[in-house]
């Protein structure tokens, strides 16, 4: 066997001078290589997920414009796209991102909005293999509808044909009553009480196509749940709620669809309507509708009367597509499924 001397060994690392450089330059490419593929890509895809998060906000934005007021639909959408989506987008090395707006409807159920946002991403390492940038995208889709789901906080239900009659009136009465819809002449809104979610909770949850049932404690009658619950019944004066629209399918009280009433204030059979009372004519007023209902003795044969108008109602939902929910006034914003 051959010994390795000391100076042998220098001898041979002598001759082998040079070659961890010639190893660096034949690895360079490579390591430039895979630099692109974390920094550059990483970076490419952080400027997607902005990018989508400014979709989605400007979609959002839109359809609930366009909820709000249908025949306008949200004025300049490529402005209000383009803004959201600068303000969302950025990253270094981007170039100002651009968008496009589609306004399109999706009958029967509503109509939705989609936004494409493209920026130009520069790269870092990536010009080394022939890759100066990249065009990256982002598209989201919203929708607007008929709401499908929701809760009463006042537990009542109009019927359709009383909807379909009172809904362009500029002020409604409503009054509780055991009768069907009422004539042309009829210029009080008629409502059904509803049993509520439970017992200690003045609020109806129901949805479109679902059964409802009245009140055990009768159609005219308000729920047990809601008795002694001034506070919330009379703090929702000045407030828009919802209310299911019902119609008779098959013999039973099925939900139609949801409007939105504004509650102006309330009629307890006093001489004067709620919004012309001082706050101590509403708090003895209260006082007294409260003792005549739970004594039984009632001055006025309707009962709580209801004030207030329909109006128009927008909220953002998780629902994952358009519902087959009427419009009649309250509508749900949401994003779609991607």
């Amino acid at each position: 066997m051959r010994r390795l001397t000391f100076r042998g060994w220098r001898a041979r690392a002598r001759d082998e001078r040079g070659a961890v450089g010639v190893m660096v330059a034949l690895m360079l490419v490579p390591l430039l290589g895979c630099a692109a593929i974390a920094i550059d890509v990483s970076a490419l895809r952080s400027e997607q997920q902005q990018l989508r998060n400014g979709a989605d906000a400007a979609a959002l934005a839109i359809a609930t414009d366009c909820a709000w007021n249908p025949s306008t639909c949200g004025g300049d959408t490529a402005a209000t796209a383009s803004s959201l989506v600068v303000r969302n987008a950025g990253q270094v090395g981007a170039t100002t991102p651009t968008s496009t707006v589609a306004v399109a409807p999706a009958d029967p159920f509503g109509q939705t909005v989609t936004v494409t946002a493209t920026a130009r991403q520069n790269h870092w390492f990536a010009p080394v293999l022939g890759h100066d940038s990249s065009t990256v995208a982002a598209t989201s889709t919203a929708a607007w509808s008929g709401m499908s789901r929701a809760t009463a906080q006042l537990p009542l239900a109009i019927a359709r044909c009383e909807y379909d009659k009172h809904r362009t009136r500029p002020a409604v009465n409503m009054e509780a009553s055991n009768s069907g819809c009422t004539g042309d002449g009829q210029t009080t809104l008629r409502f059904v009480w509803l049993n509520t979610d439970s017992g200690s909770v003045c609020r109806t949850t129901t949805q479109v196509g679902a059964q409802v049932t009245r009140s055990s404690a009768g159609a005219t009658r308000m729920p047990n749940a809601c008795e002694g619950k001034a506070d919330h019944l009379f703090g929702l004066a000045g407030k828009t709620v919802l209310l299911p629209v019902i119609e008779a399918v098959g013999g039973v009280d099925r939900v139609y669809g949801f409007a939105a009433f504004h509650v102006s204030g309330y009629d307890l059979g006093g001489d004067k309507p709620w919004s012309q009372m001082t706050p101590r004519e509403k708090f003895w007023a209260v006082i007294e509708f409260l003792i005549r209902l739970f004594t039984g003795t009632e001055a006025s044969p309707k009962g709580l009367g209801i004030d207030g108008h329909f109006t128009t109602h927008v909220e953002l939902s998780d629902a994952p597509r358009p519902t087959s929910a009427p419009d009649l006034g309250a509508r749900s914003v949401f994003l779609t499924e991607r």
